[in-house]
């Protein structure tokens, strides 16, 4: 007999808090509050709990549990066994509340002399982790000195801001995770955080310099991290495969059955929101870019609006089965020449997919009408890519394995990519898209036949591709020409159109696409360089202030798919260092004089670059680096990403205003002015 999963919560917790315990329904009530006990920590008996039978959706929880009356509810005997009660569990449902005895709500669990918290500092991958020992009875002011000395920040202990938190040590980076609510207070103790044992198995305490944005150098020596061996990539791959087990695709789609898969081993695919790799799948593979580019500029053929007149017909029709559907779908897409069929892996069949030899390229996964089943289709989908490439992604291991999977669930499509690093990486390509929209909409229309056109062309590339492809194992010993940890980019053109090669050899940590490596022979010789991958930068203004001597020298300027741009400088590292760590450590030469004619130096360029017409936007001192060996003065400006012509540039979304100290008028989708740089400069010289 199959596993209760119980879905609990505790009266009076927050309806975040819902917890499963799986149990055998021959269990007693009985044994439920034991295992229930366990799982809390709790220090009162057992048998003191109280609990009740309630059927409530989990996904709109606050209001019914708000209005709750117990009374209403079927109060659990302990001697009963479950089966009395659950025939089964709706893993989508609230099963039981839980009440403690009243004499438990004015016990506190008798502390510990001291407290092992572990913390994490923004940015830092989760093996960075590092734990303080600390009396209950000290302050967060204390665990901030603390905290400070562990990590030799060169900045006041009071500019740090804490949150309590409970993050899985099991996660690889927590780079997108965002605090909620008020930081920490400095005079509230460990003891009123922490009132009972601390998991070892969770981070406790996030970090976050105050300052760090605006002051503190973006070049700390732990904050670049080696690129990852391309040796070791089959090895990481082994790992993560034996942590996230086998099991039926339709099962692990149900969204808290993955919710829970993903704290042991994390797929990415921003769900939650913390759990994704710096690196876009476009920068893995270019089939990706290169889709997504396509399914907004490409003209869609005769045989894409051929396609997309039979296509709609079948996507506006209801099914009574699934199967109905899924056959109407795949002879649609057989008639438009994309030759899709279901196919088994090993226990599992797919709805449809495509293949070279074992090597699936595009997987449909197909449901009736939205909400028809529990699994959710991205999530199936990309399960079903994981099955099927359980023994492939070691066998090839210099691969990404690019794959489509399109969600086609009632009249609506989606389209995701999926590709692996030491992990499948998922990431949704586009909006989701109405078949039956009206029959005046050509827009809508249009939209569709640009996306199945530009599906249609991602799959020749895949075939292509897969075709190529060839195994190379660790047990080869042949050189490992790609790895797949990093952007597939490695080589860029110079000004003759000759291809210059350069390979990775670290990367800034955190969420940044930052990395530095060094330039492979060629005209342009062997030096050390800076790859930076963005959205958006101004090559004019970069190469304005190069030509002066006041930016890094500009190797390569690259326009990749995906709306990516790849830029290749001099790595200035060796000889540069930021303002603040420039001041910091000239602070016993460095005299008024010495500071002013630095500072008057560095207006004098940016009044040259303000003349030219145009601004640079993130004055920040990060973003200004001197010369380590003197004081002659000498400086680069860096970071021109937000830089461009006056009067046209604006400020990107979400800029920061709350770490860091800008001008009146700098928000969000703001024009960019001249004063905005001249007023930064001003005040970062201030505070430095």
């Amino acid at each position: 007999m199959s596993l209760l999963s119980l879905n609990c919560w505790l009266f009076g917790d927050d309806v975040e808090e819902v917890f499963t315990i799986k149990i055998s329904p021959t269990e007693t009530v009985s044994i439920l509050k034991s295992m229930i006990k366990e799982e809390n920590a709790f220090s009162f008996p057992a048998k003191t709990l109280s609990l009740w039978k309630v059927s409530l959706p989990l996904d709109d929880l606050d209001s019914p549990l708000s209005n709750l009356r117990l009374d209403d509810h079927p109060k659990l005997s302990s001697g009963k066994k479950l089966s009395t009660f659950f025939k089964d569990a709706d893993a989508e449902r609230l099963h039981i509340i839980v009440k403690r005895p009243k004499s438990a709500d004015n016990q506190s669990p008798a502390l510990p002399q001291l407290l092992l918290v572990n913390c994490l500092v923004a940015g830092d991958p989760t093996e960075q982790m590092f734990t303080i020992e600390i009396s209950p009875e000290k302050n967060v002011s204390i665990l901030k000195s603390m905290i400070k000395e562990e990590n030799a920040f060169s900045f006041p202990a009071k500019t740090l801001s804490l949150w309590k938190v409970s993050l899985s040590l099991d996660v690889p980076d927590h780079n997108n995770f965002e605090p909620t609510g008020r930081a920490l207070l400095p005079q509230r103790t460990l003891a009123s955080m922490f009132p009972g044992p601390l998991d070892p198995n969770c981070i406790h305490i996030f970090v976050r310099p105050l300052l760090i944005a605006s002051i503190q150098s973006p070049f700390p020596p732990s904050s670049f991290k080696p690129v990852t061996n391309a040796n070791d990539v089959a090895k990481r791959r082994k790992k993560f495969l034996g942590q996230r087990l086998k099991q039926a695709p339709s099962d692990g789609a149900k969204p808290l059955t993955f919710e829970a898969d993903q704290q042991k081993a994390a797929i990415y695919f921003d769900r939650p929101s913390q759990v994704c790799d710096a690196l876009p799948i476009e920068l893995l593979h270019p089939v990706f870019g290169q889709f997504m580019d396509d399914c907004k500029h490409h003209t869609p053929t005769t045989e894409d609006n051929a396609f997309v007149e039979a296509f709609v017909k079948v996507m506006r029709k209801f099914f009574g089965r699934e199967k109905d559907r899924q056959k109407e779908i795949l002879k649609a897409f057989n008639e438009a020449r994309v030759f899709m069929k279901g196919s088994k892996i090993e226990d599992f069949s797919t709805d449809g997919d495509l293949s070279i030899g074992l090597l699936r390229y595009l997987i449909a996964e197909i449901k009736n009408e939205i909400g028809s089943t529990h699994a959710e289709p991205y999530l199936q989908g990309i399960l079903y890519y994981l099955e099927s490439t359980r023994d492939q992604a070691v066998r090839y291991c210099t691969s990404v394995l690019p794959c489509i999977v399109i969600a086609l669930f009632g009249p609506f499509i989606g389209f995701a990519g999926v590709a692996w690093t030491d992990r499948p990486n998922a990431q949704i390509l586009s909006t989701v898209i109405p078949c039956h929209f009206s029959l005046h909409d050509s827009e809508m229309r249009d939209r569709l036949a640009r996306h199945l056109g530009a599906l249609r062309l991602s799959l020749v590339s895949l075939a292509k591709y897969y075709e190529g492809l060839k195994p190379v194992g660790p047990a080869s010993g042949s050189p490992l020409p790609r790895n797949p940890m990093l952007p597939y980019p490695s080589s860029f053109s110079l000004a003759d159109s000759s291809e210059q090669q350069f390979t990775y050899e670290s990367q800034k940590r955190g969420n940044n696409l930052l990395f530095f490596g060094r330039l492979l022979g060629g005209a342009a010789g062997a030096g050390a360089v800076c790859i930076k991958f963005t959205r958006r930068y101004c090559r004019e203004a970069h190469e304005f202030c190069a030509s002066r001597g006041f930016a890094p020298k500009l190797h390569g300027f690259e326009r990749l798919p995906g709306g990516w741009y790849m830029i290749v400088m001099d790595d200035t590292r060796e000889e540069y260092e930021d303002l603040f760590e420039f001041i910091s450590g000239h602070s016993d030469q460095l005299d008024d004089d010495s500071r002013n004619s630095l500072l008057d130096s560095l207006k004098a360029s940016l009044s040259q670059f303000h003349q030219a017409n145009y601004v640079h936007g993130d004055m920040r001192n990060s973003n200004i680096m001197v010369k380590k060996s003197g004081l002659d003065g000498s400086f680069l400006l860096v970071d021109f990403d937000w830089s461009g012509t006056i009067g046209e540039v604006r400020y990107p979304l979400n800029i920061n205003n709350v770490t860091v100290t800008r001008p009146s008028g700098a928000f969000d989708g703001e024009l960019i002015t001249a004063e905005h740089d001249t007023e930064m400069l001003d005040h970062i010289w201030t505070i430095s």
